[in-house]
């Protein structure tokens, strides 16, 4: 009777070699990447109507970046504005961090 065909040890040590490397560049490298190219404000989150009805609606701004973002200022490109039925703005000079 022929044995079937089975990896030998040598190969086996050779394959958990390089997933365990595989498995180290990623866990070390790729987070780093991702944190450069995050160069702007991120809507995380956001209900439009709750349990509680209209009252209870937000949204959730996540800032990605290692520096503070100014939501207040138009020269740095973002604005935050509320909008209701009897109110208008939101006050500005705010920053993210």
């Amino acid at each position: 009777m022929n044995k079937p065909n089975t990896p030998s040890i040598p190969a086996l040590r050779g394959l958990l070699f390089t997933v365990i490397v595989c498995f180290l560049f990623f866990f070390f490298h790729v987070p780093f990447l991702h944190a450069d190219w995050a160069v702007h404000i991120v809507i995380s989150e956001m209900a439009t109507t709750g349990t509680n009805g209209a009252k209870d609606e937000f949204v959730e701004l996540y800032n990605p970046t290692a520096n503070a973002i100014d939501i207040g200022n138009s020269a740095s490109g973002y604005k935050l504005r509320y909008r209701s039925v009897t109110s208008g703005n939101w006050a500005s000079g705010g920053l993210i961090s």
